[in-house]
């Protein structure tokens, strides 16, 4: 038990540090485009944009772990997390490809957070694999959020 808790306060705190970085990071916005009839290239993807997708992933893997360990608490604790890096990356802007990848994420974070709440396990499975599905689609939605 104690192992459980530690762990779990240890990815807290990971969490915790990541999260402070990327909100200090998310007062600058994002960059313009040179032209705006310029495709996208992966140098001209905003940068914090691109952090808080990496957090968003990891976060991911974290509830993963959750899941597996019936760690509903902790579960239902990454699926906020989820939905406030969502947030975080909805303030950087973007297209409507964007904005609706974006709200995908946060509409399946709360469905984990319910089904966590009600610890159910094959409707977290679910809800997680929609988060990861959405997530990782995210940024192929624009490549450069305007």
């Amino acid at each position: 038990m104690a192992t459980r808790c530690n762990r779990n306060r240890a990815a807290q705190l990971m969490m915790l540090g990541s999260l402070s970085l990327l909100v200090t990071a998310t007062a600058a916005p994002p960059p313009a485009p040179d032209r705006v009839d310029a495709p996208a290239t992966a140098s001209d993807a905003d940068p914090v944009a691109t952090a808080l997708h990496a957090s968003l992933m990891k976060g991911t893997r974290h509830a993963r772990d959750w899941l597996a360990a019936s760690d509903f608490k902790s579960l239902a604790q990454s699926a906020d997390d989820l939905r406030m890096l969502a947030d975080l990356m909805r303030s950087r802007g973007g297209g409507g490809k964007w904005q609706a990848a974006i709200d995908r994420i946060i509409a399946e974070a709360r469905t984990l957070r319910q089904a966590a709440e009600s610890s159910d396990s094959e409707r977290c499975r679910t809800a997680l694999n929609a988060v990861e599905q959405a997530a990782s689609t995210v940024m192929s939605a624009s490549s450069r959020p305007l």
